[in-house]
């Protein structure tokens, strides 16, 4: 059985901002990438209008990938990268782990 590893990348590319909100509008440059998505586990938080569960993930990686952009695996599972650890060996680059966070409701 042959594994593979491909998972597209959403690139986060912020336009112009808007005049009323403050926020820039939003759009992603789609590109395939080789990542490894290592599922970590639930947190959950209780808040008073009700429970928040959020699904964590560790992704690896030699490609470039930002914080911010968006990863969707083969199942269609996306994911937000919130941060990007580069991970050396002396004075070589051996990979970026990043902190991925599930948008259940995203695609």
């Amino acid at each position: 059985m042959l594994v593979d590893f491909s998972v597209t990348r959403r690139r986060l590319i912020l336009g112009v901002r808007d005049d009323t909100t403050g926020w820039y509008a939003k759009s992603y440059a789609e590109s395939t990438i080789k990542m490894v998505v290592v599922p970590r586990g639930a947190n959950n938080l209780s808040l008073m209008t009700g429970v928040y569960a959020r699904l964590d993930a560790a992704g690896m990686t030699q490609d470039v990938v930002l914080v911010g952009d968006e990863i969707e695996t083969s199942a269609s599972e996306f994911y937000e990268v919130k941060t990007v650890k580069p991970y050396w060996v002396g004075d070589s680059f051996e990979y970026r782990t990043c902190d991925l966070t599930e948008l259940p409701m995203h695609g």
